[in-house]
């Protein structure tokens, strides 16, 4: 598969795609792509680019699937929403990117974010491991897991960091970064959490 546009609503159901070095997925007005029961993406040889939804009105599930081999992940900017849930984002580059999103994004529970093949397919193959699990740009008062249920942990593990936030002097103390319950086992790059240079950053 090369680039697909998304201009209908789509379920994938216990499917398997094979995508292109660089083919995208980008989701249109209006519409909602589902990724669901033992989905699986992936790249045959080089990386693909991801799954990409800029905008309102724009929705991206992925529950009880796999994805892999993204460069840039499933990137959700300026009011679209994902719920991934109980999901597996392993062999990427970046695993979910959050770009300007606020505490209406949608929720990550129950996800594990790994490197299992070393070293990454091409253009990353000098590289070990996966560079993010999750990245958050300019975001508002997000968190990452479930604060009300412990059982709804995200795990990150094999990567240079699980969690990177970037442009940290967007916190405050009224708009914090919280990551709940969630693990983080063998981070090559440093803490769990990057980015952050100095309280408040969450939990």
């Amino acid at each position: 598969v090369g680039t697909l546009a998304v201009d209908v609503d789509i379920n994938f159901v216990s499917t398997t795609i094979n995508f292109a070095p660089n083919a995208e997925i980008w989701v249109g007005t209006g519409t909602t792509l589902q990724i669901l029961d033992n989905s699986l993406l992936y790249a045959c040889s080089d990386m693909w680019e991801g799954i990409f939804a800029f905008g309102p009105n724009k929705h991206v599930v992925v529950s009880l699937s796999t994805i892999k081999h993204m460069k840039q992940g499933v990137y959700i900017s300026g009011g679209a929403t994902l719920q991934s849930l109980d999901s597996k984002y392993h062999d990427n580059y970046v695993g979910i990117y959050l770009n300007v999103c606020n505490n209406n994004y949608g929720e990550i529970k129950s996800c594990e974010f790994k490197t299992i093949i070393s070293p990454l397919k091409p253009p990353y193959n000098l590289q070990n491991r996966g560079e993010h699990g999750v990245v958050i740009y300019k975001g508002e008062n997000i968190t990452i897991g479930d604060p009300l249920n412990s059982l709804n942990k995200n795990t990150f593990e094999n990567l240079y960091n699980g969690i990177y936030i970037k442009d940290e002097n967007y916190l405050s103390f009224q708009n914090t970064i919280t990551t709940t319950y969630n693990t983080f086992k063998n981070i090559k790059g440093g803490p769990s959490l990057m980015g952050v240079n100095a309280p408040p950053w969450g939990t």
